[in-house]
């Protein structure tokens, strides 16, 4: 398969400025006119062009079938009974094989004015209200869980704060694929966590800003479960929770929220 449409190419007395009376798409001026004319497919991708016979007599290239041929002047159909390339003939003076369309109707066409493309429904999201809200409900509804498990909850700010690059990197990675920020993420962690710690953090995305929905997710995954389910004290386990909204048209919001803990290592 080709990544793009080629673009066929007939010969013409003058590439450049071929005569207003001749075919709009090939205005052939052949010595010989049993000899059909020659066609040239050029890949619109790479530029890259190759000859319909080449001189074994074989196709120099591996497109299938060909329905049309147009252009800004003209349009023919291919009505011959084979419309696989290799069988084709290309005297798009033959109307046995291609029939063309009225050059008038295809010239009103082109004149016609561009109609406007609809107009995307745009209205602006308070995305860093939202994160704050969610984050605020996220920490009250973790802390809760815990509480129902004898567990206190002690949020740390700072570490909080250091989570953000790395759902930065996450959105990135989605739209472009390339994860941007990384770096500054892993960075930051080695400077923020202290001596015989440990870092386990997890990244989900979600479609929607219900944060009890969010919560059931987390909980049903194990990583994040056992995040949630960490036990010590203030001064062995800190928890931190980062929200990010990222707004597209059409009130569509791409969601991540990152849940992660630093805890002291336990001794064999």
């Amino acid at each position: 398969k080709h990544p793009a449409l080629p673009t066929l190419t007939l010969p013409s007395a003058n590439p450049l400025r071929p005569p207003s009376s001749a075919n709009p798409l090939t205005p052939l001026r052949r010595q010989d006119a049993d000899v059909p004319p020659r066609a040239t497919f050029w890949e619109s991708l790479f530029g890259t062009r190759h000859a319909h016979v080449t001189a074994e007599g074989g196709a120099g290239h591996s497109y299938g079938r060909i329905g049309c041929l147009f252009n800004h002047e003209g349009y023919y159909g291919n009505v011959q009974p084979d419309d696989s390339v290799r069988a084709c003939s290309f005297d798009l003076d033959d109307v046995s094989r291609w029939k063309p369309m009225d050059r008038q109707l295809v010239a009103s066409v082109s004149r016609s004015r561009r109609r406007a493309a609809p107009p995307v429904v745009h209205q602006p999201l308070a995305s860093d209200s939202m994160e704050e809200a969610l984050e605020a409900s996220l920490r009250q509804l973790i802390a809760e869980q815990r509480r129902a498990d004898g567990l206190a909850t002690h949020w740390d700010p700072h570490l909080s704060f250091l989570l953000s690059p790395a759902l930065l990197s996450s959105e990135a990675e989605k739209v472009s694929g390339s994860a941007a920020g990384a770096g500054d993420f892993r960075q930051g962690l080695r400077n923020a966590i202290p001596p015989d710690f440990s870092f386990k953090g997890f990244p989900m995305q979600f479609g929607h800003l219900c944060a009890p929905r969010m919560l059931q997710d987390l909980l049903r995954s194990h990583v994040a479960s056992g995040i949630i389910g960490m036990q010590g004290g203030v001064d062995s386990v800190r928890f931190a929770l980062r929200v990010q909204v990222t707004p597209y048209p059409e009130r569509v919001c791409a969601v991540w929220v990152m849940l992660a803990v630093v805890f002291a290592k336990i001794e064999q």
